[in-house]
């Protein structure tokens, strides 16, 4: 692509034409050459705006433009160029920056990019982060940030997006770099299986066959019943009748039910959030058959499970989490009830004395 004019529909606008070959160059002339000030500079003579208005022109997100746009009510900016021995001439408006005008024919932004891109470059199928607009900053260098570092030269890309668009630039096997990326990403997938083998006991004891899952719903179903003896400590004391006749003692008991609905309130408003959250770890089948396979390696021949087993382990595990959880709740919703009735009929002794 070559850039031969930059022009507007405005008078006031001074058309900008780019020379046919070699280097363009924008210079000022200082006014007052003869006076040593180092307050003045050469900045406002229209670069940054006009690198600004060609980025405008080669399909910039309107978004970055919003400014731009509200200030130059009524503006069409034009940029002519050439691809080989084919001409354009592009139009984008302040008013409607949506559409763009390629050679008088109207496009959308997205529809105009995929258009430069075949133009400009020929990018391979299914490779992503690579595109004409992720590959112009390189060339353009829209903002300040893109002088800092040239290996930077737009905030959003991140360090694999630089690789991979250097690469296609320079000429490099892009695919290599997108395969050590994705290599990279498995790597990592498989360290936090192995995390997980290593810091579950649960899911280590399975694998080795110490523990079995019937065993392991037992247990389950124990913590179950500690749970709900647990929550009946909650209930209000049997001898509550009796101290009824002490004012200061009801008060006390009236502040320790206020705390106990308080402590209710929050501990069913945890388990509905619970039920809320999927488990940390949710294993696919493809994610099981990994598990598996890492399971090998890891205990060699003491694993005794097949991949079948896995599957109803986390099945099991997962529907008694749902069980053991929801029956949480409706004792806590049962005891709740009991300690707001319970509070209602102390407030009402206390009105009596």
């Amino acid at each position: 692509m070559r850039l031969i004019k930059v022009y507007a529909n405005k008078e006031s606008f001074r058309t900008v034409e780019f020379n046919s070959s070699g280097l363009n160059f924008i210079v000022a002339k200082q006014k007052n050459p003869e006076k040593n000030d180092d307050g003045k500079t050469y900045n406002g003579v229209g670069k940054s705006m006009l690198v600004r208005i060609i980025n405008y022109c080669l399909g910039s997100n309107k978004t970055n433009y919003t400014g731009f746009c509200e200030k130059l009510k009524g503006w069409e900016f034009y940029l002519d160029f050439n691809v080989g021995i084919r001409n354009f001439t592009v139009k984008r408006s302040t008013d409607e920056p949506q559409k763009v005008f390629l050679n008088e024919e109207e496009y959308t932004v997205e529809k105009y990019r995929n258009i430069l891109q075949e133009l400009c470059f020929s990018i391979p199928d299914n490779v992503g982060y690579i595109s004409f607009r992720t590959l112009l900053p390189f060339f353009l260098r829209p903002s300040k940030e893109s002088y800092v570092d040239c290996m930077k030269p737009a905030y959003t890309h991140t360090e694999y997006h630089k690789l991979l668009n250097n690469a296609f630039l320079i000429g490099l096997d892009i695919k290599l770099a997108e395969r050590k990326f994705n290599l990279r990403k498995e790597q990592e997938k498989i360290k936090e299986l192995e995390n997980i083998f290593r810091e579950d006991q649960l899911i280590h004891d399975f694998f080795k066959g110490s523990k079995d899952i019937t065993l392991e719903l037992t247990e389950i179903n124990d913590q179950i019943k500690r749970v709900e003896d647990n929550l009946l400590k909650f209930q209000v004391a049997e001898d509550y009748h009796d101290i009824q006749s002490d004012a200061d003692a009801i008060n006390s008991r009236l502040f320790s039910l206020k705390n106990e609905i308080v402590i209710l309130e929050n501990n069913i408003k945890n388990i509905d959030e619970s039920l809320q959250t999927k488990p940390s770890v949710t294993i696919a089948i493809t994610d099981l058959e990994k598990i598996y396979n890492e399971a090998k390696v890891i205990f060699s021949d003491s694993v005794k499970k097949t991949l079948h087993d896995i599957e109803v382990f986390y099945s099991n595990l997962t529907t008694s989490r749902i069980r053991r959880l929801s029956e949480q709740k409706n004792e806590l919703i049962i005891t709740h009830k009991e300690k707001n009735q319970s509070l209602i009929n102390y407030n009402r002794d206390l009105m009596k004395k």
